[in-house]
């Protein structure tokens, strides 16, 4: 064996005592070779108490089998030097024999201390890299973030014998904790003052220690009942921010050396980085849902203008993504306050129309500051409206409220409450302002719908009425007419009674009155009739008219006022027409405007040709007057249908009007052409519908 100049040798009797020790073993031990051999200090001295039965034994069976010093295995143990360190050797043994018999023992002992500290570092390297595998395989296999910390605390506890463990969130409000194993909930003090102290240190691990009698504050008076008297804390970061932090606690006060601080640091950034992945794949699927979320909300807008069933629909939608238990949308009424429009959740319906003070509640808050409102304990909230509370026996808890904006107004809130488990967050905030703006959105246009249905209605109201007066109107221009139309065959009736009844005929004389008075009365019935079909309105819907019959109920009515004008009316009514869209009596008052008008036109008397024909397009029928009147003035034809615009002396200029929006409304059209001294030409065209069977020939009335 060759021996190094650090290497000791020594000698010993068949008792182990020293017999002779070389002088350098004082580098070594920290003793003199005379303390050694004096025999006051024995080899268990010396040799670390866990490896002392070891080398005995194995030192035994090296004598016993008589090996020479070169084929020797060594024998490596500690030793406990003079000053408490400790040293790694590795000792070979050789016997000594006399007449056969063992005299002695000799030694060499090799300081092998940074032999074993480099293999005890690749040890420890060797299982930090495993430890780091097995935390990228087991990590890897979930993109849950809560499940990545849960596993990795439980990896980390088992490597470095951690009694406790927990993973804590970095909030504004302090920790939060995620997972916890065994660590107090007290425990929560030391993690906030470590949380602060790593807050600008990138990349590093803190540990602490402090035994149970010290008083230095390093552990709180929670970790030291439960029997903390070392613990480290392992920063989590994103983007060089800390956004928690992992906490591993032992009763041990010398655990999580050196080695184990780097192994740390280097789980660390590993753990880190799968939890960024991790909430980066949430962030995406939370986005995702947000995104369908407004997709679906988006149709229900666009596919009814219901208020209540829009808002409805975003309510149930932000109940099932924020999982809360309950959501209400209140607007802003007369007087100030918000009333609930629409409520979702148990006892919603009870909250339908209840007054909610805006000056003292939280809603009232969003609404006054134009801005959304988070409150997570809302019951030691002042602004908490408990009037709402007793109404729905609910408990808020916590409450989210978002303004509703429309054109930079706040109109109303829309607010969510109670998350089921745990706290609402920022990002359920943001989801509430996403649902906020469509909801305020449905709202505006059901607003815009109800006052365009109410102005609707109005104005049907007022066109009806409209073409009620121009009815009126045209009979009271056909008054005078109309009178001697029914005073006729009213004269004609009571002559042929007087002479009935009056004066002394025949049987047959008499019976011949009676009938011609009957016929007179027949006529004045169809004539008052024709007068009263005229003025009413038609009951429910038409399927199509007779156009041949229209006008010559219309020319029943207007005779007279054309005989005694001196206008000679032209009928030319075609065979076989089919029916036309439009109410009878409605296209009644547009042939006796035209026809009316005609006859004023021609105030000297004229020729009125009225002809009903089908249209070169065959789904078409068309009715036109012909006049030869004096004729429309260029300059007047483009506003001859304007409301209130006439060249009479008298009327008010509604007539055409009317009559233009009937036929337009019957899906029709009516045109004019005029020159001056040859006529005027009013053509209207109305859609065919059906068929008819009558016939009709031309006729001059």
């Amino acid at each position: 064996m060759l021996l190094e100049a650090r290497d000791v040798t020594f000698q010993t009797d068949v008792n182990g005592k020293f017999t002779h020790i070389s002088p350098n073993c004082l580098a070594l031990t920290g003793y003199l070779a005379d303390e050694l051999a004096s025999g006051l200090l024995p080899p268990d001295w010396i040799i670390h108490p866990a490896d002392y039965e070891q080398v005995i034994a194995r030192a035994g069976a090296a004598i016993e089998a008589a090996a020479a010093p070169a084929d020797s295995e060594a024998i490596e143990c500690r030793i406990i030097r003079k000053d408490g360190q400790l040293r790694w050797v590795a000792i070979q043994l050789a016997p000594i024999y006399e007449d056969g018999r063992l005299a002695a023992v000799q030694g060499v002992a090799h300081d092998i201390t940074a032999y074993k500290q480099a293999e005890q570092a690749l040890r420890a390297r060797t299982q930090e890299l495993a430890t780091l595998n097995l935390l990228a395989a087991r990590l890897g296999q979930s993109l849950d973030p809560e499940a990545i910390l849960a596993e990795a605390l439980g990896i980390l506890m088992d490597v470095l014998e951690a009694e406790f463990g927990g993973v804590y969130e970095a909030r504004e409000d302090g920790p939060y904790p995620q997972v916890l194993q065994g660590l107090p909930a007290g425990f929560d003090e030391d993690i906030a003052q470590c949380l602060h102290r790593l807050s600008g240190r990138l990349g590093q691990v803190k540990v602490l220690r402090e035994h149970l009698h010290e008083a230095g504050g390093q552990i709180s008076r929670a970790g030291k009942e439960a029997g903390i008297q070392s613990w480290a804390a392992l920063p989590l970061r994103d983007r060089g921010n800390v956004i928690g932090l992992i906490a591993l606690a032992s009763r041990e006060y010398e655990r999580f050396g050196e080695g184990d601080v780097d192994f740390l640091a280097a789980a660390s950034e590993h753990i880190s980085l799968v939890v960024r992945n991790a909430r980066l794949f949430a962030e995406a699927q939370r986005r995702l849902t947000e995104l369908v979320l407004l997709n679906e909300v988006g149709r229900a807008v666009t596919s009814t203008l219901d208020r209540e069933v829009v808002l409805r629909e975003i309510l149930t939608r932000a109940l099932e993504v924020l999982q809360s238990e309950a959501g209400s949308v209140l607007l802003i009424e007369s007087g100030g306050d918000l009333v609930f429009a629409v409520a979702a959740g148990p006892s919603g319906e009870k909250l339908r129309g209840m007054r909610v003070p805006i000056n003292s509640s939280l809603a009232g808050q969003a609404v006054r500051q134009a801005r959304p409102l988070m409150v997570l304990d809302t019951q030691s909230d002042e602004r908490l409206y408990r009037d709402v509370d007793a109404q729905t026996g609910l408990v808020t808890r916590n409450l989210l409220a978002v303004p509703l904006v429309v054109l930079n107004q706040v109109i109303g809130v829309l607010e969510v409450i109670n998350k089921r488990q745990g706290q609402f967050t920022a990002a359920d905030l943001g989801v509430l302002e996403s649902l906020a703006q469509p909801a305020a959105g449905a709202i505006a246009n059901a607003r815009l719908y109800e006052e365009a249905v109410q102005r609707a209605e109005q104005l049907q109201r007022s066109q009806a009425q409209l073409v009620q007066s121009e009815k009126l109107a045209a009979l009271g221009r056909l008054t005078t007419s109309l009178a001697h139309e029914i005073n006729n065959p009213l004269q004609a009736t009571l002559n042929f009674l007087h002479l009935s009844l009056d004066y002394a005929v025949d049987e047959a004389k008499r019976r011949e009155y009676l009938e011609i008075a009957r016929q007179e009365t027949q006529r004045l019935a169809n004539l008052v009739n024709t007068m009263l079909d005229f003025y009413r309105p038609t009951a429910g819907s038409v399927a199509g008219s007779d156009v041949n019959a229209v006008v010559e109920r219309v020319l029943a009515l207007v005779r007279k006022k054309l005989q005694s004008g001196n206008v000679q009316v032209e009928l030319q009514l075609a065979a076989n027409l089919p029916q036309v869209s439009g109410a009878p009596d409605q296209l009644a008052q547009v042939f006796l405007n035209l026809a009316v008008n005609a006859a004023e036109a021609m105030s000297d008397g004229g020729r009125l040709l009225i002809e009903t024909r089908p249209a070169k397009r065959k789904r078409w029928v068309e009715v036109s007057f012909t006049d030869s009147g004096p004729g429309i003035a260029a300059a007047d034809l483009p506003h001859i249908f304007e409301p209130f615009y006439t060249t009479k002396q008298a009327g008010l200029g509604l007539g055409l009007s009317v009559s233009y929006g009937i036929v337009e409304a019957q899906g029709g059209t009516i045109t004019v052409s005029s020159q001056l001294g040859q006529g005027t030409v009013f053509t209207v065209r109305l859609l065919a519908v059906a068929p008819t069977r009558r016939r009709y020939r031309q006729k001059t009335v």
